[in-house]
Order: structure tokens, then C-alpha cells, then sequence
């Protein structure tokens, strides 16, 4: 993995990606991972926000290699709570 500066950014990258957060928030901006056939699948996070202490993205926009982008709004973000396993369970 290497760590660099740049602009206001702060840039992890390594075989498995990059991660790209504001220099000074620390907050995440974008991700980038391979799909299966080594293309970037690339997340942009906006909108952050603070819930219960930590910076979360409010919105995230996903785009994939054959133009495919999708968007998604977060209206009610929740750090600790508890999720019933019910909510995992596929039905037959």
C-alpha cells in the first residue's frame, strides 16, 4: 500500500484499490475497486454527516465500467444499532 498527498487530498492505494479522503476532515471522498475483469468500479461519497461521532456519506454515487451509475440518499443513518437477524434471512 502507498500513502501520498494530493491537492486536498489524502490518497491510500494498493492492489486491492484506492481510497481517497479529505486532507483535512478525513472524511472519505471516492473508492476505487477492480470489478472482475480489473476495470474500476468507482464510489463517490457526499454529503457527509456526523451521526453519534462518526462522519458518515449522506449520498454515494456508484459508476461501473459499462457506464452503469447509480445514486443513493441517506435519510436516516444510525451508528450501534442493533439489526434483528430476520432482516437477513432470504425466503425460499
Amino acid at each position: 500500500m502507498t500513502v501520498r498527498v494530493e491537492g486536498g487530498h489524502l490518497v491510500y492505494s494498493g492492489p486491492a484499490g484506492e481510497l481517497r479522503l479529505d486532507l483535512k476532515t478525513k472524511t472519505p471522498l471516492s473508492l476505487s475497486v477492480p470489478d472482475p475483469s480489473g476495470a474500476p468500479v468507482r464510489l463517490a461519497f457526499a454529503d457527509p454527516r456526523e451521526v453519534d461521532g462518526v462522519w458518515l456519506p449522506g449520498a454515494m454515487e456508484v459508476r461501473a465500467p459499462n457506464g452503469v451509475a447509480l445514486t443513493f440518499r441517506f435519510s436516516r443513518m444510525a451508528v450501534g444499532e442493533k439489526i434483528h437477524a430476520d432482516v437477513f434471512r432470504l425466503d425460499p
